[in-house]
């Protein structure tokens, strides 16, 4: 046998890899590392209370490889760009003072070389 086939690949086949062969002569043994991409996947961890005039920060998990560098929130639909009052990187979004007007639909993509997610 002269190569590895994987049916289907899953992030859990990440990892380090050794075959050693051996025959009337001696043996070899060949080494390789397998990376598994996988697109973004965001997950929140945590139940929180919002009150008008209180500063809120919502944290996020995130996983995926190779770690996403391209992220977008949006608002109701509409791309949300960063203000005095809402500020966001690509795992967690801050009000510095909730107001009704912060009230709708938050959404968050993340991308890597496999896809969005």
């Amino acid at each position: 046998i002269d190569f590895i086939q994987f049916s289907s690949l899953s992030r859990s086949n990440a990892g380090n890899y050794s075959v050693t062969a051996t025959n009337l002569v001696g043996s070899g043994t060949g080494e390789f590392s397998l990376v598994v991409y996988y697109v973004p996947v965001y997950t929140v961890n945590a139940s929180f209370t919002a009150v008008e005039g209180n500063m809120l920060r919502i944290n996020l998990g995130l996983d995926g490889s190779p770690f996403p560098e391209q992220f977008n929130w949006l608002f109701n639909g509409v791309e949300l760009l960063p203000s005095s009052e809402i500020t966001f990187g690509i795992d967690f979004i801050q009000f510095s003072s909730l107001s009704t007007s912060n009230a709708g639909n938050y959404r968050v993509t993340a991308a890597n070389v496999a896809g969005s997610g």
